[in-house]
């Protein structure tokens, strides 16, 4: 059901959209749409679908803290250089 629109002086322009089809056939697509479908009737629920990446995660925050560390204390150094001159 449409919403009811207020009256306007000007029309603005809708989008036009197309319902394509591709013509070739994708054999890769297939083969995970069948997998994807018999996963579904089997067992998804067993699958948490949840996966951790606490520790990879961490450890890229943890570089990234040093990464920043690093570069704020070669601005101060830089800075405190250029201050002595």
């Amino acid at each position: 059901m449409l919403v009811p629109k207020l009256p306007s002086f000007f029309k603005r322009p809708v989008n036009q959209q197309f319902d394509y089809k591709p013509l070739y056939y994708d054999s890769v697509k297939e083969k995970q749409d069948k997998r994807a479908a018999e996963i579904g009737r089997h067992g998804a629920s067993s699958f948490s679908g949840k996966i951790n990446f606490s520790s990879s995660k961490a450890r890229a925050v943890n570089r990234s803290n040093w990464r920043l560390l690093i570069i704020i204390m070669a601005l101060f150094g830089l800075a405190y250089y250029i201050i002595t001159l």
